[in-house]
């Protein structure tokens, strides 16, 4: 029987496409000699809490119905008390309980964003390079990707500034990591955010804030949120648990527009009726118990000497290969690695092939190639590198794996 694909599919069908991550992570199951510093995965902290808070939310004879039933769709109303007070705790940001609602993870928080905002034809602005799972989503919508670049200090305003006016008639947001970005590791400055906010309140342009790698800082003052410094409504803030507590996938989107959070509430109820009252609850128990800032105190250790590792690795392997640089962030998941553009003998460098290459003998290793985060179609010289899965000996065998890699291509 010959192949038919899928009969009637819509447009947006035909724009899903899968994630190179994905299909990484398949293989590195199956080929367990293989040392991966690709996929985002973080450190499985705080899993002995979770079952614990799991069992006395099952044993509690006033928990036990809830945990076992629906919940309501703007969240359970522990959750509701208790992530604004985290938010106020921790940031100082204060939120009024209508001014949040709850999802199953950010990046269902990102769909219903673009869902929420975005037509065929639309505008939206993003970074060269940003997250993937971003990009197809508003992808998926139909949109027109503008890319933005980045520098040290994150979204280049002064780009932005020309862009939008080529495109303000069909501009809808501009969505921005601003903390330790996937996959760049770049923090944008507090200056830089000031131009950013100033820019979208006075032509009213939605700011999307993603901040799932916000709290997990190493060194320096945390900047202030997009958040706190809107007044007029215009940020739109997503958050997670998923790289600070446990395993379940709960997210967040805040806006001080009260307008936002009651029609995502609506897509909430229309996309997936509810989210699910055990991830609330315990969630809400473990920021209750002060159990959410532990891990996060964790995972910061973890993570920094996880990232020093790599940063030394990549320093004593390839610190000498000329046109060889990567970003040093200081907080979050991962840094961003560049080749020069162009091997010895003049052959483009394309980290896509070389990722093929890698999987075989004698290298075995993964990354992510960096196209897969460039709208604009560069990055075919870069890659992401992940440091908050894998222990200290494992990315030293996969960094001096991928360097030798690295010296052979450019030597080519």
């Amino acid at each position: 029987m010959s192949e038919l694909g899928i009969i009637g599919a819509s447009r947006e069908c035909g724009r899903q496409r899968s994630s190179n991550i994905r299909t990484l992570l398949g293989i590195i199951t199956k080929r367990p000699q293989i040392d991966s510093i690709a996929g985002g995965l973080p450190s499985v902290l705080g899993t002995e809490a979770e079952l614990e808070i799991d069992a006395f939310l099952i044993g509690d004879s006033s928990t036990k119905p809830r945990v076992l039933q629906y919940a309501p769709i703007d969240g359970t109303p522990e959750l509701s008390k208790e992530f604004p007070r985290f938010l106020q705790q921790t940031e100082g940001i204060g939120l009024a309980l209508e001014q949040c609602t709850f999802t199953n993870g950010a990046q269902h928080g990102l769909d219903i964003l673009a869902r929420m905002f975005l037509d065929e034809g639309d505008v939206c602005f993003v970074c060269v390079p940003d997250y993937l799972g971003a990009l197809r989503a508003f992808e998926a919508r139909g949109a027109e990707l503008i890319g933005i670049p980045m520098d040290e200090q994150g979204m280049v305003v002064d780009v932005l500034v020309e862009e939008l006016a080529k495109h303000r008639s069909r501009a809808k947001f501009v969505y921005i990591v601003p903390d330790f970005a996937n996959p760049s590791g770049l923090t944008t400055s507090w200056e830089r955010k000031k131009q950013l906010l100033q820019l979208c309140t006075e032509n009213q342009l939605p700011l999307i804030e993603d901040c799932p790698y916000r709290l997990i800082r190493f060194e320096g003052e945390m900047i202030p949120s997009l958040l706190a410094m809107d007044d007029q409504g215009i940020v739109i803030r997503l958050d997670t648990t998923s790289k600070i507590w446990g395993v379940k996938r709960l997210g967040m989107i805040s806006s001080r527009n009260r307008a936002v959070i009651d029609k995502a509430d609506i897509f909430v109820g229309n996309t997936c009726l509810n989210i699910q009252a055990k991830a609330q609850l315990e969630y809400a128990r473990a920021l209750a118990l002060g159990l959410v800032e532990q891990n996060i105190a964790l995972a910061r250790e973890i993570y920094r000497n996880r990232r020093d590792a790599m940063l030394e690795a990549l320093r004593r392997n390839l610190g000498s290969v000329d046109g060889v640089s990567w970003t040093k962030p200081n907080g979050g998941l991962f840094l961003w690695l560049t080749m020069p553009a162009t091997t010895a003998s003049g052959k483009k460098v394309d980290t896509n092939e070389l990722l093929q290459i890698a999987l075989d003998p004698p290298y075995e290793v993964v990354f992510v190639p960096g196209t897969d985060f460039c709208c604009d179609g560069t990055g075919h010289n870069q890659m992401r590198l992940n440091y908050s899965f894998p222990d200290a000996p494992t990315i030293e065998r996969a960094v001096g794996k991928l360097s030798r890699l690295i010296k052979d291509t450019l030597a080519s």
